[in-house]
């Protein structure tokens, strides 16, 4: 009987967290761990068909590059996540904005830094032009 016991104590304390958790925003899509021909498809289909993934949140992991931008009032770059293919031939990406009080560029990640982003799709349009990006609630380095 005291074997049994200590066996589920042990499977017990084997199994638990050693702290506790914190929640996380719930990620619908994550990116983060396909393959350049999968995501690919995929920023293909998001592209196509907007409205099924508008405000869902999604996990994508890739190089950070900031291009300069002189149409915004401030100035401010366009932030986006890169990822190559094996060969570094191709690239996809997708613009982001980093939600939160961030400078410009000390906040920031270093140009080619990989980085995680997570956040929510977003499709506006302008002038008839329809324009998606990631809001980025967290960037991981």
């Amino acid at each position: 009987m005291r074997k049994g016991f200590q066996g589920l104590i042990l499977a017990l304390l084997l199994t638990a967290p050693l702290h506790a958790a914190t929640p996380k925003a719930k990620v619908d899509y994550d990116l983060s761990r396909m393959n350049f021909t999968m995501i690919s498809g995929f920023f293909f289909q998001m592209l196509i068909d907007p409205p099924t993934y508008e405000n869902k949140v999604f996990k994508i992991k890739g190089k950070f590059q900031a291009s300069t931008n002189e149409l915004t009032p401030e100035g401010l770059p366009y932030f986006s996540v890169i990822i190559n293919d094996v060969t570094m031939c191709c690239q996809e990406g997708i613009d982001f904005i980093w939600t939160g009080d961030h400078k410009w560029p000390q906040d920031y990640p270093k140009q080619d830094q990989e980085i995680t982003i997570i956040g929510k799709y977003i499709v506006t349009e302008e002038d008839g032009v329809s324009y998606s990006y990631i809001l980025a609630s967290d960037i991981i380095l």
